[in-house]
């Protein structure tokens, strides 16, 4: 499973999800400004590191061999985390995706 941190909406009785995904060489760390910033206070965030270590940060996947592999490894991995926030009461239709670089692939 891949290794995330929720940041609660200041409502706590929201529902909406925002899944935040760093680019190449990132972590979640660098998305922790986030809630402050967009000052919305229905949205909880869920801040997702790559599974890939990558020079003191982390990877999607490979970017200088074959891409594929690492691709579908960490689409299938979002997918169940996708699956958990569903379980954990986060519907689909409330729930957006934010990436940067890799993370936006």
């Amino acid at each position: 499973m891949l290794h995330s941190q929720l940041i609660p909406a200041a409502n706590p009785d929201s529902k909406k999800l925002m899944l935040v995904l760093h680019g190449l060489g990132d972590s979640m760390a660098g998305y922790r400004f986030l809630p402050d910033v967009l000052q919305l206070p229905d949205l909880n965030y869920l801040l997702v590191n790559a599974p890939d270590h990558y020079f003191g940060g982390f990877s999607w996947y490979e970017f200088d061999r074959d891409q594929k592999p690492g691709v579908d490894r960490s689409r299938e991995s979002l997918f169940e985390l996708l699956d958990l926030q569903r379980e954990q009461g986060f519907a689909s239709g409330d729930t957006l995706m934010f990436g940067f670089s890799q993370g936006c692939l």
